[in-house]
This record gives structure tokens, C-alpha cells and sequence, in this order.
């Protein structure tokens, strides 16, 4: 990625933050961006082109943020809480990860183009958790009779539920790690005793 595809993604970035993706306009990335109009359609040909490589430029850099020292964890279990409860920290990078991936999920009920690369992320998500549950039940610290993909699946479908929540104030964050520590622990049929790696 060029320097300049960055700056016009950044740009789009602090719009949807504070517009909305309804009213996403080439016109003002490029204005926001300080670039000519010619330039944002250089790099991406319409609207939603450019709201799906934003949703997926945000997207890896919260991913990228959230898989910091995930190796370092000793367990599948702690790796699984790192994932998850990374995404309800209060760092500018999970917060516009999250209106980006609201944005664009709602965008993609009514724009058919988006929902590939929406549904693709989502899948990847939880297979990315479904992966250290199954890491988990290998090193022994996540029972084996769960069945890992669902658990994943029913996880990510909690943790979307709560991040919408805590971004609209309609639960605090502090409450929202303990009713996903709770999750984990009834998915995983464990008993959290790291809520740290949650929190």
C-alpha cells in the first residue's frame, strides 16, 4: 500500500467516524485527505470500493493491535480472552474499528457489493477464535467436548452485541468485560480465572 493510498484511507476513516458511511462522498475524503478528487478515484473506483478496503484497512489494524503479544500467552484459553477482550478496550483503534464495522455492516444490507468482503471478515473472525479454542483443548485448558466453531461463532456474536452497546453508552465497559468473561466461561465450560487477559 502507497503512502498516499494510506492518507486517502485515513482520511475516510476520520469521515465515517464522524459522518456516518451513509454520508460517505468522494468528494470529502478527498477534501479531509487534502488530495484532489482524481486522485481518491485513482485508488478506488466508486463509493462502496472505497468503504470496502476502509472497513478492511481498520479492520487489520485492530486485529493487528489485538494479536500484540498473543504468543507470549501460555494457553489456548488466555489467547481466546486476549482475542475477544481486546476489542472492549478503550483504545481509538478498537473504537473506530468498531463504528467502521457497524457502518459498513448496516451499508451492506443495502449495497449488495459490500456483503462479500463483510461476511468473508466475519468468517475469518471466528475461525481466527475457533482456532485458539481448539489450541486450548490441545494444551488442555478448554474442555474437549466443545465443539469449537459454534463456541467461536456464539462468542464473536456476543462480543459484536456488547462493543455496539459500550460505543452507544448503552452499558459500561467495566460491565461489558464481565458479562463477556461470562460468556467464555459458560461457551468454554470453564471457570475464568485470568479475567486480567480480559480486561
Amino acid at each position: 500500500m502507497t503512502d498516499r493510498m494510506a492518507q486517502i484511507l485515513d482520511a475516510a476513516c476520520r469521515v465515517i467516524v464522524r459522518d456516518g458511511a451513509s454520508a460517505l462522498r468522494m468528494a470529502d475524503v478527498a477534501d479531509e485527505a487534502g488530495v484532489s478528487r482524481t486522485l481518491v478515484h485513482y485508488y478506488f473506483e466508486t463509493r462502496a470500493d472505497l468503504l470496502a478496503k476502509v472497513f478492511a484497512y481498520t479492520d487489520d489494524r485492530a486485529d493487528e493491535r489485538a494479536v500484540a503479544g498473543l504468543r507470549a500467552l501460555p494457553t489456548g484459553l488466555r489467547r481466546v480472552e486476549r482475542l475477544l477482550g481486546a476489542y472492549l478496550e478503550d483504545e481509538k483503534v478498537f473504537r473506530t474499528n468498531w463504528v467502521l464495522w457497524m457502518e459498513t455492516w448496516r451499508a451492506a444490507v443495502f449495497e449488495p457489493e459490500l456483503r462479500e468482503p463483510v461476511v468473508e471478515s466475519n468468517r475469518l473472525w471466528i475461525r481466527q477464535i475457533a482456532e485458539q479454542v481448539e489450541q486450548g483443548q490441545a494444551d488442555g485448558s478448554i474442555p474437549k467436548h466443545v465443539d469449537a466453531h459454534a463456541a467461536a461463532h456464539r462468542l464473536v456474536a456476543q462480543l459484536d452485541g456488547l462493543g455496539q452497546q459500550v460505543l452507544i453508552g448503552g452499558v459500561e465497559r467495566r460491565r461489558a468485560v464481565e458479562l463477556l468473561s461470562g460468556a467464555i466461561a459458560l461457551e468454554l465450560g470453564i471457570t475464568i480465572t485470568h479475567q486480567e487477559a480480559v480486561a
